[in-house]
């Protein structure tokens, strides 16, 4: 297991907690064809607190993200 303490900056409070569904979407890279005829896919990370949090973080903001995995 990796040292991640030099990415953590416990400075400052948070100034946001997202609590919500983080997904992975896959899209057919084939447009106009039906999902059976699609042959490769693209991997997308989302869902709506995900998003928040890291839009926000990426605009400054301190923020964090609690969510569960495999439910």
């Amino acid at each position: 297991m990796s040292n991640t303490s030099n990415l953590i900056d416990n400075s400052r409070p948070l100034d946001l907690i997202c609590m919500g569904r983080v997904a992975v979407d896959l899209y057919a890279e084939q447009v106009h064809s039906p999902l059976e005829d699609a042959q490769s896919f693209r991997k997308y990370l989302g869902g709506c607190a995900g998003n928040t949090a890291v839009g926000t973080a990426r605009l400054g903001l301190k923020s964090a993200m609690f969510s569960c995995v495999g439910a």
